[in-house]
């Protein structure tokens, strides 16, 4: 009897035991194949039929690219300076891919007339023409949008030396562009400060 009591203490004990360690074996495999799946790789970004997309940089030009990938790495190299994505429309008077064709890019024009503010002086520009025959005086950049945006052909002005202007003042009509080396020279502030002290010197003076 002592000897069949023994026997049914050991065998729940051991039921026990081969429950625990089938249970530990089957968390285990659950674990290796989970581990060994294989991962799924997303495709390529670029490809041959990639579309091309427009960058702009920091100085206001556009770029074409061949793809996305071409101009985040452009972006990334920073050379001459990083460069962002921006809308197609931007690269609209660029006619190529690479530098060679980076063009002023296409700013977007306001649905109405914007008054322009002819202050602070000191922000006077010199715009020429596409085809490089005719210039003119404007008080600021704003001026330059408006004349873009307004005129026909549309985006036909474009900066330049403001010696090409010559003497033109505010409000002049548009007149042939000066060459730079017939342009008068801007006369620097020591220049002006001698200027200055000579005509004292001439007022006061006697006669």
């Amino acid at each position: 009897m002592a000897m069949v009591f023994a026997l049914l203490q050991l065998q729940p004990a051991g039921s026990t035991s081969a429950s625990s360690n089938e249970t530990h074996t089957t968390t285990t495999v659950k674990a290796v194949s989970g581990a060994a799946a294989p991962v799924c790789r997303l495709p390529p970004v670029c490809m041959d039929n990639s579309p091309r997309v427009c960058g702009r940089f920091p100085d206001g030009k556009c770029q074409r690219f061949n793809n996305i990938c071409h101009l985040l790495e452009a972006h990334h190299n920073g050379k001459p300076a990083a460069v962002g994505h921006v809308p197609a429309r931007e690269c609209r008077h660029v006619a190529g891919v690479g530098y060679l064709y980076r063009r002023p890019c296409h700013d977007g024009c306001p649905g109405r007339r914007v008054n322009c503010s002819r202050l602070p002086h000191s922000a006077k520009i010199c715009v020429r023409t596409t085809n490089h025959k005719e210039c003119q005086l404007l008080a600021n950049v704003c001026q330059l949008r408006q004349r873009n945006c307004r005129d026909t052909p549309r985006h036909n002005w474009h900066r330049t030396n403001r010696r090409r202007c010559g003497p033109a003042k505010l409000g002049d009509e548009p007149r042939p562009c000066l060459p730079l080396r017939n342009a008068p020279k801007a006369a620097t502030e020591q220049q002006k400060s001698a200027l200055g002290k000579e005509r004292e010197t001439e007022g006061v003076s006697p006669p």
